[in-house]
């Protein structure tokens, strides 16, 4: 579990304050400030319990013992990330029409919103020399505090989230035994290519080589990065 000091916590909101007066951007009510240092340091001392505190109410009692499962996934893969102090936010109020269309669109994917969003944060970082992150979250201003809010996923789309997860269990155990039959040299003609960062480069080299698709190819090969982890 990676932890994150409270001091490392306040120097990401200065971090944040600098980096609206380098952009000339709009400053940040005392709310909003104190809602995004509680979102990053919930994200990088990798803490469920306090991510999803600050959900709104409406939208924690989605959690039930029956979405229990969508909802640990969803938590992890969120908390996966790790945001760096050079980050840059956009936090603005949402237009009624989009809000419209946004709630619209969740429910037909089988999303509905329990209570509409207000506003909307955007964050910005930096991951490597050509890799960049951007994390969006639909917000819920009332009573002077800012709460997340998302669809919740309806029965339907519960099956359909097992089907998707069975499917990429048995995708991953494929990639699993496709790498442990790689050899040099095609292993570390791969390796090498990755370590260049040439991963779409990798990810063809091993589907012209072995017939796979490049989305095989991209499984295979992340493999590499995990055994080296």
């Amino acid at each position: 579990m990676r932890t994150l000091p409270w001091l490392s916590s306040l120097l990401l909101v200065s971090m944040l304050s600098v980096a609206q007066a380098e952009d000339s951007d709009p400053v940040l009510s005392s709310d909003q400030q104190h809602y995004i240092n509680q979102y990053i340091a919930a994200i990088n001392s990798d803490s469920a319990e306090d991510l999803t505190a600050l959900m709104h109410p409406a939208y924690r009692q989605c959690m039930t013992p029956e979405s229990q499962d969508f909802y640990d996934d969803l938590l992890q893969r969120s908390l996966k990330r790790t945001i760096p102090e050079d980050f840059k936010v956009v936090f603005e109020k949402s237009v009624a029409v989009d809000i419209e269309k946004e709630m619209a669109g969740a429910e037909q994917r089988g999303f509905p919103y329990p209570v509409a969003p207000t506003h909307q944060l955007q964050i910005d970082y930096s991951t490597g020399e050509y890799a960049f992150t951007t994390i969006v979250r639909k917000l819920v201003l009332e009573q002077g505090r800012y709460y997340e809010v998302s669809g919740c996923p309806t029965p339907e789309l519960l099956v359909r989230y097992r089907e998707f997860q069975l499917k990429k269990a048995q995708e991953q155990k494929r990639a699993e035994q496709l790498f442990a039959q790689l050899q040099s040299p095609l292993l570390d003609e791969l390796k090498q290519l990755l370590q260049q960062g040439q991963k779409i480069q990798a990810w063809k080299r091993y589907s012209a080589e072995t017939g796979e698709s490049l989305g095989t190819a991209k499984a295979v090969l992340s493999q590499i990065k995990l055994q080296s982890e």
